[in-house]
């Protein structure tokens, strides 16, 4: 069966209207109340709406597959399977972004972060989260169990839960040894596999680095930092601030560098 044999009731009321049709988020509309940009069939003349119009009429209807979710909230670089017809497999990609009633995905595998340009996207036909298979996480734990697959080092890991729509989306939020801010992945709908990713794919070690200033004034009992107060003087009408073997400070920027400086004690 064609478009234009599956819709030809829509196509026709349309046209009885004085319009054309148009397809936006995977639904036919009349083309004079949309916008260009949103439509599947804009090429930027008349003259290739028409073609992209004529081309998908007499193509054959694809039955939409239902979305398990909500793709205009999946984050970006959720792993997804995706192809382009039925009968060929499923490949492994990054979720990229939902646009016109069409899923996009990384090209060759790659991620936001690894990807040479912003517009490094394809589109695909079928799309769905790929925890709806085993396959991504037997995949995970196959490349952990590889001896030269190193897990990744983190100071610190938790497990963060949002709604979408009525359902709980765990993604797993995690700092990376020698880093200063966090990154957010490993996400799925399943709770056991954020668990399974967390055991198999991070290894949480205590961050060793210079004890600074700041932190060892934070580390203090009530009398060690009382006698830390005292300890400080101030000369010149409250210019000069002496703190601890005689080092001067003149400024807020002076103390700043000193809070971050590396503790000798």
């Amino acid at each position: 069966m064609l478009n234009r044999e599956k819709y030809a009731k829509e196509i026709i009321e349309i046209a009885c209207n004085g319009g054309n049709i148009a397809v936006v988020n995977g639904k036919l509309e009349n083309c004079r109340k949309t916008q260009c940009n949103e439509c599947n069939f804009n090429g930027g003349t008349i003259r290739d709406c028409e073609i992209k119009t004529r081309k998908w009429a007499n193509s054959e209807y694809v039955e939409p597959i239902e979305p398990q979710v909500d793709w205009s909230r999946v984050p970006v670089d959720t792993p997804i399977l995706v192809r382009h017809s039925e009968s060929c497999g499923w490949d492994r990609r990054y979720f990229a972004k939902y646009n016109n009633g069409l899923v996009y995905a990384w090209k060759q595998g790659t991620t936001s972060w690894s990807a040479e340009d912003p517009a490094y996207v394809c589109d695909w036909k079928y799309a769905k989260l790929a925890e709806s298979e085993e396959v991504m996480i037997e995949c995970i734990r196959t490349a952990a169990r590889d001896s030269k697959t190193e897990r990744i080092k983190v100071s610190c890991l938790d497990i963060i839960v949002t709604m979408i729509g009525k359902k709980p989306y765990y993604e797993i939020k995690y700092k990376e040894i020698g880093e200063d801010y966090y990154h957010v992945g490993y996400s799925s709908y399943k709770l056991e596999n954020v668990l399974a990713w967390k055991d198999e794919c991070f290894e949480i070690v205590k961050e060793c680095r210079p004890q600074t200033n700041a932190d060892r004034i934070r580390s203090m009992t009530d009398e060690e930092l009382l006698d830390f107060l005292c300890s400080i003087e101030t000369y010149e009408q409250g210019s000069v601030k002496t703190i601890e073997g005689g080092v001067a400070m003149c400024s807020v920027t002076d103390v700043e560098q000193w809070l971050r400086a590396e503790s000798e004690g």
